[in-house]
């Protein structure tokens, strides 16, 4: 991420407003509907291309040559790495698969994968290119699967 501090909650900030006001309880009874949002979590895309994991939407903001931003903290990093973020990168966080559901992974899908050099760590979005699918034994899936990061089009083969 980036360390530029530029991108502050300015002083003169609309105050934070609740996106939606959760009900403690709901009467069955009548018919009314109770959708928790409590357990929602979210992602959002970098200034350095990877996801991260939305600990709290601050606030939002709407410029007129793009669009709505929102400045998010990403979880486990401080105020100091506070980011806007364009809603169109911000989605709704990625279920980790288990070894056992590699075939619900299909030539073509964009997955989030985690990418390792010796200057970074980070996850990143890629596109399956091909898939060697394996017998799976107690140590899990032995699948093997070509992608390519979309950041910089690099290709690698992963397991699950």
């Amino acid at each position: 991420m980036s360390n530029d501090t530029s991108h502050a909650v300015p002083t003169n900030s609309p105050p934070v407003q609740e996106a939606c006001v959760m009900k403690e309880t709901s009467d069955i009874s009548k018919g009314e509907k109770f959708i928790d949002l409590s357990k929602l979590e979210f992602e959002a895309k970098s200034s350095d291309g990877a996801w991260y994991d939305v600990e709290i939407f601050i606030t939002y903001r709407f410029i007129s040559s793009s669009g709505y931003e929102v400045l998010v903290r990403y979880d486990g990093f401080g105020p100091e790495e506070d980011e806007w973020v364009h809603v169109k990168n911000v989605r709704e966080r990625s279920v980790p698969l288990e070894h056992s559901e590699c075939d619900k992974i299909m030539v073509g899908d964009t997955v989030l994968c985690f990418q390792e050099k010796t200057d970074m760590a980070r996850h990143y979005d890629a596109q399956i290119l091909d898939i060697q699918r394996k017998l799976h034994d107690i140590r899990g899936c032995r699948c093997i699967f070509l992608i390519r990061y979309e950041h910089d089009n690099s290709e690698v083969c992963k397991r699950v």
